[in-house]
């Protein structure tokens, strides 16, 4: 399973580096949902593998706003990279969730619905339990350790920034 995910996670990201590609993103909740189920796997890379699938899909569809289903896909893996960041044990699983995050909603033309779907909030819970999971876990880390450091300070400036954006204080 961990080839297969490797293989759909590179296949994923070359197709979604194809701005004309957000035209066939005819993905359906359903179709999120199987490849979801693969998400409940004991070995962390093929979380990893699934979050950057869901990143890459979730990127996909910010491109491409004024389409309905795209913003509903957005929506989706918004809250579920943000809920996955909030409960996943393994750390470095955590840090590829918010990286995905950071990407996805890092332009200003998706505010409204990092606003709407209340990502702020739940960015705000994920940080106080962070640090002290980093700490706690820092020998078992090893080489993973400056990626998820990387990720919490990438937490707090992006938490922060998002904080002063019109619509999203509007909506606090």
């Amino acid at each position: 399973v961990e080839a297969a995910s490797s293989a759909m996670r590179s296949s994923t990201a070359k197709l979604c580096t194809d701005i004309k590609a957000s035209t066939f993103l005819n993905v359906t909740p359903s179709d999120l949902d199987q490849l979801l189920a693969v998400y409940s796997s004991p070995q962390a890379a093929i979380r990893t593998n699934i979050v950057n699938i869901m990143g890459d899909l979730a990127s996909l569809a910010a491109k491409n706003l004024v389409d309905q289903n795209s913003c509903k896909i957005l929506s989706l893996l918004g809250v579920w990279l943000v809920d996955s960041a909030a409960k996943e044990e393994d750390l470095r699983v955590v840090a590829e969730a918010l990286d995905k995050l950071f990407d996805v909603f890092g332009e200003d033309d998706s505010d409204q619905i990092f606003a709407d779907l209340k990502l702020l909030q739940k960015l705000r819970k994920i940080l106080p339990q962070l640090k002290p999971r980093i700490v706690q876990n820092k020998k078992s880390l090893g080489e993973d350790l400056p990626i998820v450091n990387m990720a919490k300070g990438n937490l707090m400036s992006f938490v922060k920034y998002k904080e002063k954006r019109p619509i999203i204080a509007k909506s606090l």
